[in-house]
Parts: C-alpha cells; sequence; structure tokens
C-alpha cells in the first residue's frame, strides 16, 4: 500500500481486479459513494451519536438534593478559578463556553480506538467484506453469463493480509470519526475543590495566574445549572471521573446507545485528579450562546454567584472592582473574600475584603 491511498487496497481476486475502501467498513454505506447497496446489510455500520445520544445518566445528580450522610441543607458547591483579566465575567454576568480543542487537556473527549483489537471487530469487517464481494461477484457473473465457485479460504487469506496492514489507518479513521463530535460540544469546567482547602493550591496558581486572579462560587442546585439536567437534547453536566485508560469508542449497534462517545465526555486521565472537575456541556446550536464559534459566551443570572474570592496576590485594581460589585443591588446576596496565607501551615484562608 502507498502513502497516497492509504484507505484503499487493490487486489486481483479471480483475476479480476477491485479497488476496496476500508474506510467504507469503518463508517458505513451511508457515508461513501460506491459502497454496498442500502439492500445488503451492514452489521459495521457506525451512525456517530450526535445531539440526541449525549446522554449520560449522572450518578445521583439526577435527583440530588439531600443523602444518607449528607447533613440536611447539604449542597454541592462549584468554584470557577479564572485569571485576573476574566472580571468582565461578574460585570457583564457572561461565562465561556469552550470547544474540546481549546482546552488545555489534548485528550479531551478523545476516546480510545483498542476496539480494533477485538476478535468481534475483525469479524464484524470480515463479514462486511465478504458480502461485499458476493454481491459484486454475482453481479459480474451475471452480466458474463459464467458462474465461478467462491473460494472462502482464499477470501480469508487476503481478508486477514489486508486487515492486518491496515489497523492502523482504521485506528486513525475511528480518531477522524470523533472530530464531527468533539466540533459541536462546547464546555464549562468548574472544581468542586474550594478555594481555600489545601488541594486548592495547584488550582489557584494553574488557572489565577498565580494566585492574581479570583475564583467564583456557585451551587449545582441554582436553576442555570439544573436545566442542563432538563434539556439534554442539547445539554448536559456532570462530575468527571478519572482513570488511567481511555474509554473506548464503540461502534456496533448494540452498543452505542449504552456508551458510545459519552464516557468520553466525562473521562479524563488520572493526573487531572486533583482538579476535582464538574462539566457543564452544552451543543454548540444551544440557543443561550452567542456564537458558534470555538468558543462562546453564555449569559448567567447574578443569583448563580454565591461568593467570590480574590487571590492571594490579586492587583488593587482588581479588589477595586469587587468592592464596587459587592454594592450592586443584583450582588448584594454574595460574599466577597481575600485569600490570605495562614501561619505556620501551607494553606490558604479567607477573610471579608474590607
Amino acid at each position: 500500500m502507498g502513502d497516497g491511498c492509504a484507505e484503499e487496497i487493490k487486489l486481483d481476486f479471480y483475476q479480476r481486479e477491485y479497488t476496496i475502501n476500508l474506510k467504507f467498513y469503518v463508517l458505513g454505506p451511508s457515508a461513501q459513494n460506491g459502497g454496498v447497496p442500502s439492500a445488503v446489510s451492514a452489521p459495521c455500520r457506525v451512525s456517530p451519536p450526535f445531539p440526541k445520544s449525549i446522554n449520560r445518566l449522572i450518578d445521583a445528580n439526577n435527583q440530588r438534593t439531600c443523602g444518607a450522610d449528607e447533613p440536611p441543607g447539604w449542597r454541592l458547591m462549584l468554584y470557577k478559578y479564572l485569571s485576573s483579566g476574566r472580571w468582565q465575567v461578574l460585570e457583564q454576568c457572561k461565562i465561556l463556553f469552550s470547544a474540546p480543542s481549546s482546552l488545555n487537556d489534548p485528550f479531551e473527549v478523545l476516546p480510545g480506538t483498542s476496539f480494533i483489537e477485538t476478535p468481534d471487530f475483525k469479524e464484524a469487517m470480515k463479514n462486511q467484506a465478504r458480502q461485499d464481494f458476493q454481491f459484486r461477484w454475482a453481479l459480474l457473473d451475471a452480466r458474463s453469463g459464467q458462474q465461478t465457485q467462491w473460494d472462502e479460504r482464499k477470501f480469508c487469506r487476503w481478508f486477514d493480509s489486508a486487515f492486518g496492514s491496515t489497523k492502523e489507518n482504521l485506528r486513525q479513521e475511528a480518531v477522524n470519526i470523533v472530530g464531527p463530535v468533539r466540533d459541536i460540544l462546547r464546555i464549562l469546567c468548574f472544581s468542586k475543590v474550594s478555594p481555600w482547602s489545601p488541594e486548592a493550591i495547584l488550582l489557584w496558581a494553574h488557572y489565577t495566574e498565580g494566585h492574581k486572579g479570583f475564583v467564583v462560587e456557585l451551587s449545582e442546585d441554582h436553576p442555570w445549572i439544573r436545566s442542563h439536567f432538563e434539556n439534554r437534547a442539547i445539554s448536559e453536566c456532570g462530575e468527571v471521573e478519572y482513570k488511567n485508560a481511555r474509554p473506548d469508542v464503540e461502534f456496533f449497534p448494540n452498543k452505542i446507545g449504552t456508551g458510545g462517545y459519552s464516557k468520553s465526555l466525562f473521562r479524563k486521565s488520572a493526573h487531572w485528579a486533583y482538579e476535582q472537575e464538574y462539566r457543564v456541556i452544552r451543543l454548540k446550536s444551544h440557543p443561550d450562546l452567542d456564537s458558534k464559534e470555538r468558543d462562546s459566551l453564555a449569559t448567567f443570572p447574578p443569583s448563580l454567584i454565591q461568593g467570590v474570592y480574590a487571590g492571594v496576590c490579586a492587583p488593587p485594581d482588581l479588589l477595586e472592582r469587587f468592592r464596587r460589585l459587592r454594592v450592586r443591588e443584583d450582588y448584594r446576596h454574595a460574599h466577597f473574600f481575600k485569600m490570605v496565607l495562614k501561619e505556620n501551615e501551607f494553606c490558604l484562608d479567607k477573610v471579608e475584603l474590607d
């Protein structure tokens, strides 16, 4: 196979030359012109789960109120760590939803492809190739008035050779299929780590310009957050799970509905576990996003904000902005704090902003 035709294999089978596009067997007949006619079944057909399949059931979050081990009035508080230049988030009540490719993890919404190594996948590919060959074989025999005996062993030898030499191409095609799915998503990331906890030190360093920025606090039970549970055709939210293995994208029809791409929406490497992320996901077509570009702004009600925490190294002009904000009628309910260093500990404490 040459580099210029990575997906195609030309072969001389019973002295008849065929060009087989293996990309077809991954994408399915609807995606390739000249594929097997629709009358021929396609056991390996893929229909990527777009909007309506982004349905991830979040453990207990669907009806989160007060669990058996939770005190009355328990609420999951969420925190957004921001740089000092993002003060417009509070003044304009607009927050950024980003495309997966704009985030700081190149593995965002990129599932694994180890399914290609499974016997089930190879067998599905072989069945599809056999149907394709036999269908076209029958057409050629009908046109020529000849009847040629099918050689199953010869076909299997060819397929084993062809499949083995194109695994990497199939793997890349599987990754490419995810591209359109990534493109329709916009993600807003929060953390469950409170800004005064010991675990917050790294978050302050990584996301607030070395403690020069600020953190906004909100509650998961606010209607603005909860609305993402209620209209799952265009939005979703929940806690991220951290594991060492990337979830496989699932291509077989009987599995797409139970997993598909959705596992990768809420899965990150264990290296990121310190963030304790909670994310809100929207489709880029969501009516409350101001743009369909890679990064889009969404308006939120001021009541969403429960508290604001200025970093230890926050500049004076940022502190002054917060002083003006806290007297605004729509922010009188919120608490404004300044972070300070604890004596004798590698920890932070909060004090009321003077």
